[in-house]
């Protein structure tokens, strides 16, 4: 079990190219799978499909491997963690911001605001589960990358409503239904129980089981991880890729891969300056550099794959921003690894 999972996660960026691949080319499993849903069952009347499950089985997987006994280090240094949870939402919503202004300029309005949108919504997210990973991997402070992922959730059920919201002005006003429903369901019961309650129980569950426990269970959790990562790219990718290439253009495709490199791009260089400007060590500058560097874009493809139906272009930042900012954790991880060397 561990090769296979040290096999798939060296890979997943390979995984993830043929998944937008297939996504492509056969889409109709991906939007069959999405008309599947628990209606009638989730409170509210709310309807909640396999995206939110495979978000929320992310969450507790994610939560699961927390030793809170870990992150006792991380008070050392209060103003360096309250300056990175800071720079987790303000140098990507600085990139929204720029694209919102930027796009209309060389792009058809409806376009660029359908990018700004999906933009807002990746930088409104909290620290990806899978920074904890690429932190360990390059040998960075592993108890200040799982304190990142664990305060940025705690806080994103006021921050990033408050970000959503504020985009009324930003993201057109053609978007502020869209907007309204994105906030409505992060801010509602249906946040607390799709991702609230899974990162609660995943941590009580650790708290619960041994060390010795969670470390068997540990290689099969990467590999059921990266396994609902594919698949909820590939359920997104299958609604957005294929309704892009019906009328494909080369201007938007370049200014959705830069958007979501420059997303990702915008993370590491402010970890660079935290790090600088406070003299942290290389290890702890590692784990910002990959908090800040990657989003949970899972939790983003979540609300897109549920409200923006009919915007394929905002989906498509959200499933670019998954690919861009692992190639960047895979740079980043080199570059560390030669610096050690």
């Amino acid at each position: 079990m561990h090769r296979v999972a040290n096999f798939a996660r060296r890979h997943v960026l390979w995984w993830l190219v043929a998944v937008y691949f297939v996504a492509g080319l056969f889409p109709q499993l991906g939007l069959a799978a999405r008309e599947w849903n628990l209606a009638g069952r989730f409170p509210g009347g709310e309807q909640a499909g396999i995206s939110q499950l495979l978000v929320a089985l992310l969450l507790f997987i994610a939560a699961a491997s927390i030793d809170l006994k870990e992150l006792r280090s991380v008070g050392e240094r209060p103003w360096s963690l309250l300056a990175a949870l800071v720079l987790v939402w303000l140098g990507p919503l600085l990139v929204a911001l720029v694209t919102a202004f930027g796009l209309p300029i060389c792009l058809p309005t409806d376009a660029a605001n359908s990018i700004a949108l999906g933009a807002l919504l990746v930088a409104a997210m909290p620290v990806a589960n899978s920074s904890v990973a690429w932190t360990q991997h390059a040998q960075g402070d592993v108890p200040w990358s799982l304190a990142l992922v664990v305060l940025s959730i705690v806080l994103c059920p006021w921050i990033t409503p408050g970000l959503l919201g504020a985009a009324h002005g930003v993201a057109g006003s053609a978007q502020a239904e869209r907007i309204e429903e994105l906030v409505t369901r992060f801010s509602g019961g249906f946040f607390m129980a799709w991702v609230l309650a899974p990162t609660i129980l995943g941590i009580a569950l650790r708290q619960a089981f041994s060390a010795a426990r969670i470390e068997r269970l540990r290689p099969a959790a990467h590999l059921v991880s990266i396994v609902a990562l594919l698949l909820l790219n590939y359920l997104n990718a299958a609604l957005a890729i294929p309704q892009f290439l019906r009328q494909p253009s080369t201007g938007v495709a370049v200014a959705i891969a830069g958007v979501a490199l420059a997303i990702s791009l915008v993370g590491v260089f402010s970890a660079w300056l935290l790090g600088r400007s406070a003299e942290l060590e290389t290890p702890l500058r590692t784990a910002i550099a990959f908090g800040l560097g990657m989003k949970h874009t899972g939790l983003a493809l979540s609300l897109a794959g549920a409200v923006l139906v009919d915007q394929p272009l905002a989906i498509l930042v959200v499933v670019m921003a998954t690919l861009a900012q692992h190639l960047v954790a895979g740079a980043l991880s080199r570059q560390r690894k030669v610096a050690t060397v």
